[in-house]
């Protein structure tokens, strides 16, 4: 980051240096000193199928999510252009109902972001898989009026405000525009996230006490081949000329630095970068470093492994983790 965009970033945000230790893989330790803090987590997980499961807004929440994205065939494949038409070409209704299946079989009750009418059809047949939803912020206020509702007409336990245009609304000084789109989704009295890839956006939120129950910012580190190069790297990454859908958390180390002294729930999202790196790589990075819970997408192959790793990673977090699980 250069010395002009440091100048830019909220003061809470200004004194994050990123020299706080940050554990850095599988086998790392953890050494940073985090600040003392009150954590509202006053019992055990309570478990679904196993699964360790917080709390959201008095929801209970395990602490794998399934991403919605492959649900909709949304992939990120980098400069692979040919991967997302093969993923839909096999990616039936079929093959995602066995997927939502197998999910809460080893312990994952929520789909996050997307993947809503999956989730529909899934419980129908019997399921009982929980949703929750994007909020759009880049349409006119009544337009997001109306998708607050549906999101909670469509039975949503909680939504959050799209990452990619809440990056926008604070990186063109429109922060107050998310602050009002956040007082709306609270009175439709489901928990409501604030979506970020860009840690200005956490930043701003603490500063200005913006209402949120929860953040779902992304948080992987940078040792993958086809990341972003650290001279290409900007905070407000993907409205980089350079960018080319490689990266989504440009310091790793300031991300875990702020959420040290961040006492709402975390969702950390894109903890594979995308599938660059290894499940217990990710989660383990993600969890170590203050996560409470990831977001992960898998395939049906991928769900029972990730949940038995996950599992372990988490009961393992306990006992290394310095800040505190929160929940809300």
């Amino acid at each position: 980051m250069d010395e002009h965009e440091k100048s830019d970033l909220p003061p809470i945000l200004a004194g994050c240096t990123g020299a706080a230790a940050i554990t850095i893989g599988a086998l790392g330790e953890t050494t940073s000193s985090a600040e003392e803090l009150t954590s509202t987590e006053k019992a055990e997980d309570t478990l679904f199928n196993g699964m360790p499961c917080g709390r959201i807004g008095g929801v209970s929440i395990s602490r794998v999510l399934l991403c919605g994205n492959l649900l909709e065939g949304i992939m990120h494949s980098r400069d692979l252009k040919y991967v997302p038409q093969l993923f839909k070409a096999v990616a039936t209704d079929e093959h995602l109902a066995a997927l939502l299946k197998t999910a809460e079989t080893n312990g994952i009750n929520t789909v996050f972001g997307r993947g809503l009418r999956h989730v529909q059809r899934y419980n129908k047949g019997g399921g009982s898989m929980q949703f929750i939803a994007e909020i759009p912020v880049d349409l006119p206020l009544d337009k997001v009026k109306a998708a607050i509702k549906k999101n909670v007409d469509d039975g949503a336990v909680a939504h959050f405000t799209n990452p990619c245009a809440t990056d926008e609304l604070v990186r063109t000084g429109k922060g107050d525009q998310l602050t009002r789109i956040v007082e709306l989704a609270r009175k439709e009295k489901i928990p409501v996230g604030v979506g970020a890839w860009a840690l200005p956006v956490i930043a701003f939120c603490e500063e200005k006490k913006v209402p949120c129950d929860y953040y779902a910012k992304t948080m992987h580190d940078a040792r993958y081949p086809s990341v972003q190069l650290p001279d290409q790297r900007k905070e407000y990454i993907q409205a980089s000329k350079d960018y080319f859908d490689n990266m989504w958390c440009t310091d790793a180390a300031q991300v875990a630095e702020l959420f040290s002294k961040v006492t709402k729930p975390w969702i950390a999202t894109k903890t594979l970068a995308a599938g660059a790196i290894t499940p217990r790589n990710g989660m383990t990075f993600a969890f170590d470093n203050g996560a409470d819970f990831v977001s992960v997408g898998m395939l049906g192959v991928h769900v029972k492994p990730n949940c038995d790793i996950a599992r372990r990673l988490i009961d393992r977090a306990r006992r290394k983790r310095e800040r505190p699980w929160m929940q809300s």
